[in-house]
């Protein structure tokens, strides 16, 4: 008789989401107290781990694609064609940052907590198959409504912010969405659990409880997990080890069927090549691209690792029909929480940040800074200065986009005498103070923000602080048209300031770039052209839809993919002030996901 786990209980329970479980209560139990911080501290140490582990389990679906010429055979739409159209949109997000990048971003983002639903799903039915029983199709449309709403729930309450969301430095705007979507969302997802809790308790025999395991770990992830700072970051983590567990698993059975005989060298040979596929996509192919085009090392991962994880929803969600189709909707955990946890960790120590947050309201839009501990003369003296709205009025005087943008002294404010303060070395998003020629500890009130790392800049000037909010702002000052003199073209002022505590600042609306202020009328246009270039792939989709073929299907349904992401880049920057528009855009990027779930059936 087959056995109902995988290893074991105790194993199975603890990877399909037992150990997430114990350690969320764990979490908020200590959270906050000294036991907190030593958590906290452990997290750090063990941030390469999360990030590799995650980034192996991209690998393990492709390898278990690709190494096949049958397995290519069978989904060539998915090996050959998905490929062509993810770099197509990294090429654009290189060749438009402003314009496509952040949206393409924003994309996998909301897909992915999608596919976060459909594995938990998929290891669901997968546990109550082993056990010899099926879902009947009300439990089944019970289970779908309750986990999915825990998707649902998560973003729409995300969404309602108004205010600009940042992915590795890619800054990309939330739609804005009405309270009571979110209200509705919630509520949808709990009345779908009980229903399903409902239909569960009556059918006989009981399904085993191993089913209830994973959707109850998805509702702590996604509904209470974010509500634990120590718990959040590592989600993804025990997600990856959910679908590596499985890959692995099945990994085992094929080559068996294909005549290995030694379990420990299969098991190597899988995690070997995983690991490596890991390494190329995730680092070292990033790193290639940012040298080769001049762009950050950390713009290149966001849109880079974005568009293999577009693929990899794609694969994932054809891959196990290659002999296990009952587990078609087993879908995949994205990297987005890991890998900038990987990052952060990985980088040169950071400057430590003052709480407060300084919000420089400029005609170009929105920029936050956040001050550094380590500079507390010239951190004190700003902020009083940005409490005061002293700099209200004080202009852009020089804009060079290979080094800084510079803005005026604080209008009326005296020059203070103030000796150099290193905060943290000259890179770009820092701000630096100017001081008078020659004196560098007669520091003025006039500052830049670096555009480049500027290590010469180093001991000779003070590093007070640096951008944390507002990078597409932030980017779109580089492309400002100026004249001879390096000054903006249109004059750019600051309007006003604030300085907002960290829990003032997650409720404040933050202004996009607005790129006629900075000389860029072109966005209207390049919005209209985008807005008809989605029409008519939109158009083309459905022509290719009704020719009734699996294949011209599939690519008419990747065609419409392509129309409502290039509708979707026109149109999410107003969605903030237009309702209406915000809920449209919700439930059009719910729909083309469930969409997506047909391609190449």
């Amino acid at each position: 008789m087959r056995s109902l786990y995988l290893v074991g209980p105790a194993v199975d329970v603890l990877v399909m989401g037992g150990a997430s479980l114990a350690l969320y209560v764990a979490c908020r139990l200590f959270e906050g107290g000294a036991g907190g911080a030593a958590m906290g501290s452990a997290w750090e140490a063990v941030a390469a781990l999360v990030a590799a582990l995650n980034g192996a389990h991209f690998a393990a679906t492709s390898y278990r694609l690709y190494r096949s010429p049958e397995a290519m055979r069978q989904f060539p739409l998915t090996a050959a064609l998905v490929p062509v159209v993810v770099l197509a949109g990294v090429a654009a997000s290189f060749r438009w940052p402003l314009l496509i990048a952040p949206y393409f971003i924003k994309l996998f983002l909301l897909w992915s907590p999608y596919h976060y639903s459909g594995q938990t799903i998929g290891l669901s039915a997968l546990y109550a198959r082993r056990a010899g029983a099926t879902l009947e199709p009300a439990e089944r449309t019970a289970l779908d409504g309750f986990v999915f709403g825990t998707f649902l729930a998560s973003v729409a309450r995300a969404e309602v912010q108004l205010n600009r969301f940042d992915y590795l430095g890619v800054a990309y705007p939330s739609f804005g969405l009405p309270q009571w979507v979110a209200t509705a969302c919630l509520t949808f997802m709990a009345l779908s659990g009980v229903a399903f809790l409902a239909l569960a308790a009556r059918r006989r025999p009981r399904l085993p409880w191993i089913v209830f395991v994973a959707p109850a770990a998805q509702f702590v992830w996604f509904v209470l997990g974010p509500r634990s700072d120590l718990f959040y970051p590592l989600v993804p983590l025990f997600h990856g080890a959910q679908y590596l567990f499985v890959s692995w698993f099945l990994h085992l059975q094929e080559r068996r069927l294909e005549g290995a005989t030694s379990t420990a060298t299969e098991s190597f040979r899988w995690g070997a090549w995983s690991l490596a596929g890991y390494v190329v996509l995730f680092l070292a192919l990033p790193k290639i691209l940012s040298l080769a085009t001049g762009v950050t090392f950390l713009f290149a991962t966001a849109v880079f690792t974005g568009g293999v994880q577009l693929h990899h929803f794609f694969v994932d969600g054809v891959i196990w029909r290659l002999r296990t189709p009952r587990l078609s909707k087993a879908m995949t955990a994205t990297l987005s929480l890991a890998l900038a946890f990987f990052l952060a960790a990985n980088a040169h120590a950071a400057p430590a940040l003052r709480p407060e947050r300084v919000v420089l309201r400029t005609d170009a839009g929105d920029l936050v800074l956040a001050l550094y501990a380590g500079a507390p003369r010239h951190a004190d003296k700003l902020t009083g200065l940005f409490r005061a709205r002293a700099y209200d009025g004080a202009t852009v005087t020089k804009l060079d986009p290979t080094r800084f943008v510079a803005f005026s002294s604080a209008p009326g404010a005296k020059t203070a005498r103030l000796p150099v303060e290193s905060g943290g070395p000259h890179r770009a998003g820092v701000v630096a103070m100017a001081h008078q020629p020659g004196d560098p500890d007669a520091g003025e009130t006039a500052f830049v923000i670096l555009f480049a790392d500027i290590p010469s800049m180093d001991g000779r000037f003070s590093a007070v602080g640096e951008i944390v909010a507002g990078r597409d702002v932030f980017e779109a000052l580089k492309t400002a048209t100026t004249d001879g003199d390096s000054r903006p073209a249109r004059p750019l002022t600051i309007q006003g300031t604030d300085v907002l505590s960290r829990d003032a600042f997650e409720k404040a609306s933050l202004r996009g770039p607005d790129l006629a202020a900075i000389g860029r009328d072109e966005a209207s246009t390049q919005r209209r052209f985008l807005i008809v270039l989605g029409v008519l792939l939109i158009a083309a989709g459905l022509v290719l839809w009704v020719k009734g073929t699996p294949a011209w299907s599939s690519t008419g349904l990747l065609l419409s993919l392509a129309g409502y992401f290039s509708g979707f880049a026109a149109l999410a920057d107003l969605s903030a002030s237009k309702p209406w528009l915000a809920v449209g855009l919700f439930a059009a990027t719910v729909g083309v996901f469930r969409l997506m779930g047909r391609f190449e059936r």
